[in-house]
């Protein structure tokens, strides 16, 4: 190869670089220069507008204490109505007399469950819709306890379901014979009818709600007092420790209605809060929502204030909280949730940009709700429509503009 040929070759490669570097740095102005824009859809939401509190829970509670040390046998679940005057459990000699006992309760439970199902007559033309509901709300429980890890309660939900499809056979005309199990199970209640002595039996000295465990904080508090307590009050609450409960005690009953939740609030956030002004109350530790009246607003002048929720929803959930992060509903609303950096303002109305056939809109919008990543848009005022594209990434951004 001569020496004018290498200097073609080379002056080729020189312009060959050239042509690349040239075409390469008008990709980069071009995709520096292009307006490229991040849409999301508007879709309906409901947000609840709300404070949310660390909650201390106040009941009027009296310890069940029992004699001696003997073995004892509820008559109640959590929850269960008690009468003053009326037996709540039952004591025995030893723990094998106390499992006897809550068996021959099972036997007679089953007894019962058995005599209602040989009760039950086939029909014609039966609609079983009625019948498959009952097994579909019997598997669902039962998926429920398992899912919860309540391990305690599979039996009942066992019971239930079994009693369902059972019924359902019987209705749609299938012959089944209860008598054989009925005269095992009369048998085994003969038995331990005769075997079974017990010690004695413990009486409600309130009538309320009984409870069969305790967690230490039950006399700690004071009820009477409660819609007077201050901020000051209420940290003393925080601070308090479970104190040691007796051993000869069975659990509680709780004898009011009402409880309480107290919560020390900045004063600041209380301007939503009005005293009797009904509220909905969600907890962290359960999916349900209750109705509370705000029955106190206590400031002190230290810039905190002391709300206290009076509520009246009596299950076993709620009568085994104590402490409890809580949500205070004001208001629910509806609307499209919109990231609030997408948030414009166009001749001194607030909206934002959408994107529609590679053109840009401003819609304006209605603020209902807002915090500092997200705001609620809807009602009078509001442009936006469900599925709008808005533009939540874009820059030069002006209606009318065409994007590429």
């Amino acid at each position: 190869m001569n020496r004018e040929m290498i200097q073609t070759i080379k002056r080729i490669g020189i312009v060959a670089v050239g042509v690349f570097t040239a075409v390469y740095m008008c990709y980069r102005v071009y995709v520096t220069c292009v307006d490229k824009v991040q849409t999301q859809a508007a879709l309906e939401t409901q947000q609840n507008d709300s404070l949310t509190v660390d909650g201390f829970i106040v009941r009027s509670e009296e310890y069940v204490d029992i004699p001696g040390k003997n073995t004892v046998v509820s008559l109640f679940e959590d929850g269960g109505k008690v009468t003053a005057g009326n037996p709540i459990a039952m004591t025995f000699s030893s723990e094998a007399q106390a499992a006897d006992y809550e068996l021959l309760t099972h036997v007679r439970s089953e007894m019962e469950r058995y005599k209602k199902l040989a009760s039950v007559s086939p029909m014609s033309n039966i609609d079983t819709k009625g019948l498959d509901a009952s097994i579909d709300k019997a598997v669902a429980s039962l998926v429920d306890c398992i899912g919860s890890d309540q391990l305690d309660r599979t039996d009942d939900s066992f019971s239930m379901l079994r009693s369902a499809v059972v019924k359902k056979q019987l209705m749609v005309g299938e012959a089944i014979s209860f008598g054989s199990v009925l005269n095992a199970l009369s048998v085994q209640e003969e038995t331990l009818s005769k075997s079974i002595s017990r010690s004695g039996t413990i009486m409600a000295k309130h009538s309320g709600f009984y409870v069969g465990n305790t967690d230490g904080y039950e006399s700690q508090t004071k009820y009477a007092e409660v819609e007077q307590i201050t901020p000051a009050g209420v940290n003393k609450l925080f601070a308090l420790k479970p104190k040691p409960v007796k051993e000869t005690c069975i659990g509680r009953i709780v004898t009011e209605f009402n409880w309480y939740i107290v919560a020390s609030v900045d004063t600041k956030n209380i301007e939503k809060l009005k005293k009797d002004a009904h509220v909905r109350i969600a907890f962290r530790s359960t999916a349900e929502e209750i109705d509370g009246v705000v029955a106190a607003i206590n400031v002190d002048g230290s810039g905190k204030a002391a709300v206290v929720l009076r509520c009246s929803r009596v299950d076993n959930v709620f009568l085994n909280m104590r402490r409890e992060e809580v949500e205070i509903i004001f208001n629910t609303v509806n609307g499209f949730l919109i990231p609030a950096d997408a948030v414009r303002e166009e001749n001194g109305k607030k909206g934002v940009f959408i994107l529609r056939s590679n053109t840009v809109s401003f819609r304006q919008i209605n603020v209902l709700w807002e915090s500092d990543d997200y705001i609620l848009t809807g009602g009078e005022g509001n442009k936006v429509k469900r599925y709008d594209q808005i533009i939540t990434k874009g820059k030069n951004l002006y209606d009318g503009k065409a994007v590429a």
